[in-house]
C-alpha cells in the first residue's frame, strides 16, 4: 500500500470557531458536576446508617452539653460541637462533668466512635475524595448524565475504533463490556467515556447506560446472537432508537435487517472487498457495496509520465466516469475540489469509482494508455 499523506487542514476550510469548543468544555463540566452530585447521593445512601448515628451522637450530644453542663461555664452550641468532635478522639476541651447523664455521654461517645462510626465515616471520606477507587460506581454516575448519546455494546477492537470515530465526530458515547480486564477499557475511560462492566443483553445494564435516552445503539460484540439480543432489548426499552448491528453471517444480517428495520453490517461482506483490493497493485483505501455495485476509493499519486497531469477535475470525471473526492497538494487537502482545478505532477488524488474504472485511471496515470 502507498504511504499515506499527513492529514492537514483543507485549503478551502476556514479555521473553526472557538465557540463549539467552549460549548463542549462547558457541557463536559456540567456533566461531571452532575455525576459528582449523583455519585455523592449514592455514597450517602450506602453509608446512611453510620452517618445517621454520627449525626445523632454529635449534634444531640452538643445540645446536651449546652443544656446540662455543670462543671464550669456552659459552652454555647458551637463550642459544644467542638467538644463532641474531640470526644470522638477520646479528648475533651472542658472539665469532666458532675451529672450522671453527661458523664455517661463522655464515656459512651469514644466507644461509639470506635465501634460504630470510625470505619463507616473513614470509608465514606476516602471514597468521597478519591472516586478513582470506585471506578464502576463512578462510571455509572457519569453514564446517568448522558442524553442523546450512542451506546456501544462491546469494547473490543471494533467497538473501540467505533467509539474513537464517534468522539472525533463530537458524539457522546457510553460503552458496555462484559470483561473487566478487556484490552480497551482503560483506554476508553482515559478518554472520559463511561465503560459499564456487565452483560449488555441485560435490561438493567442497558438502563444503566441510559439507552432510553440514547439516539442509537451499536451492537459490536463478536457474537451474532449476543448482538441480536442486545438490539431487541434496546428496542424494547426505546422503540424509536436507531440500531446498528455487527454480524458475521451476511445472510442472517440481510434477513434481520429486513425483518426488524435495523441496520446490519456483515463483517465478511465489508472486509472481503478490502482484502481483495489489497491483493492487487491498486492503492485502494476503502471498498464497499452500494446495492449490488462494488465501489472503491483509491489514492493515486500523479507522477511522470502521466496522462492525468494538466487535465481538469471536470475532464477526468467526465472521461472516466469517476469522482475526484479530494486532492492533496503541498500537504494541504482540498475536499470536493472545484471542477476547473487542473491536476498537476505531485498531486495525490482520492478517486471514487468502480474497480474497472480505477484500473483505467491508474493506467492513464502510468502513461500506458
Amino acid at each position: 500500500m502507498a504511504d499515506e499523506e499527513p492529514v492537514s487542514r483543507p485549503v478551502n476550510q476556514a479555521i473553526p470557531p472557538r465557540a463549539p469548543l467552549r460549548r463542549e468544555v462547558a457541557q463536559r463540566l456540567v456533566r461531571r458536576t452532575r455525576a459528582v452530585v449523583r455519585d455523592t447521593r449514592v455514597l450517602l445512601r450506602e453509608f446512611r446508617g453510620s452517618l445517621a448515628i454520627g449525626a445523632v451522637v454529635i449534634f444531640g450530644g452538643a445540645a446536651a452539653i449546652t443544656l446540662f453542663y455543670d462543671a464550669g461555664p456552659k459552652p454555647d452550641y458551637f463550642e459544644s460541637l467542638f467538644v463532641m468532635l474531640q470526644l470522638l478522639a477520646v479528648q475533651a476541651a472542658i472539665p469532666f462533668p458532675h451529672g450522671f447523664f453527661l458523664r455517661l455521654l463522655f464515656f459512651i461517645t469514644p466507644i461509639v466512635s470506635v465501634l460504630v462510626l470510625a470505619e463507616g465515616l473513614v470509608r465514606f471520606g476516602i471514597l468521597f475524595f478519591n472516586r478513582k477507587n470506585r471506578l464502576e460506581a463512578w462510571n455509572m454516575s457519569l453514564a446517568a448524565t448522558f442524553k442523546n448519546h450512542v451506546v456501544i455494546a462491546g469494547c473490543g477492537r471494533v467497538g473501540y475504533r467505533i467509539a474513537c470515530e464517534l468522539l472525533a465526530m463530537g458524539e457522546n458515547v457510553v460503552t458496555l463490556e462484559h470483561k473487566r480486564d478487556a484490552e480497551f477499557v482503560d483506554a476508553l475511560r482515559a478518554k472520559e467515556v463511561p465503560v459499564l462492566i456487565g452483560d449488555a443483553r441485560s435490561k438493567e445494564r442497558l438502563q444503566e447506560a441510559k439507552v432510553e435516552h440514547a439516539k442509537a445503539v451499536i451492537c459490536a460484540t463478536d457474537d451474532d446472537l449476543t448482538n441480536v439480543e442486545v438490539a431487541l432489548t434496546a428496542r424494547e426499552l426505546n422503540p424509536g432508537i436507531r440500531v446498528v448491528i455487527r454480524m458475521f453471517d451476511p445472510r442472517l444480517a440481510d434477513k434481520f435487517s429486513k425483518a426488524f428495520d435495523m441496520q446490519t453490517f456483515s463483517t465478511t461482506a465489508i472486509s472481503a472487498p478490502v482484502f481483495a483490493a489489497a491483493a492487487t497493485d491498486r492503492n485502494i483505501i476503502h471498498s464497499f457495496h452500494l446495492a449490488d455495485q462494488l465501489l472503491s476509493i483509491a489514492q493515486i499519486h500523479v507522477a511522470q509520465p502521466s496522462r492525468l497531469s494538466g487535465r481538469s477535475v471536470r475532464e477526468l470525471e467526465a472521461n472516466y466516469d469517476a469522482s475526484i473526492v479530494a486532492i492533496v497538494r503541498k500537504g494541504k487537502v482540498d475536499f470536493h475540489p472545484a471542477p476547473d482545478i487542473v491536476i498537476g505532477t505531485g498531486d495525490r488524488l482520492a478517486v471514487l469509482a468502480t474497480a474497472d474504472t480505477l484500473s483505467n485511471v491508474e493506467r492513464a496515470n502510468a502513461g500506458t494508455i
